[in-house]
């Protein structure tokens, strides 16, 4: 079964283009436009990475974070932040994540990750 990767971003611009970035792998993208639409899709799927926005209305990145990491369901999702500004990341958000990744994201850097964190 193919892994599958949560991608969530308020900008659906954004979400094509990460989506569009992952097509060539060998696994399930889901997206979500809103952190609270993320926090739903992990109460019933685990996914093995999930690729999140730092700055959302209503959940933000962090809280998404916060909640994978507290859910021992979800202790081997890995979490990957894309963000456009370094300090829109705290230390703590940095040390609960995977890898921090700086919009505008490339292409070969962000599939490298995913194809090492997949294995």
């Amino acid at each position: 079964m193919p892994a599958l990767i949560l991608l969530v971003d308020d900008d659906v611009e954004q979400l094509s283009v990460l989506g569009g970035m992952l097509s060539n792998l060998p696994c399930n993208l889901e997206t979500a436009m809103t952190g609270s639409r993320a926090l739903e899709m992990l109460s019933r799927d685990v996914p093995s990475i999930v690729i999140t926005d730092m700055v959302m209305p209503e959940v933000s990145g962090s809280e998404i974070i916060h909640a994978i990491r507290s859910d021992p369901r979800l202790e081997s999702t890995r979490v990957i932040i894309v963000t456009s500004l370094r300090k829109y990341v705290s230390e703590e958000d940095n040390s609960m994540a995977d890898a921090v990744l700086i919009k505008p994201v490339k292409r070969d850097e962000l599939e490298h990750l995913v194809r090492e964190m997949l294995g």
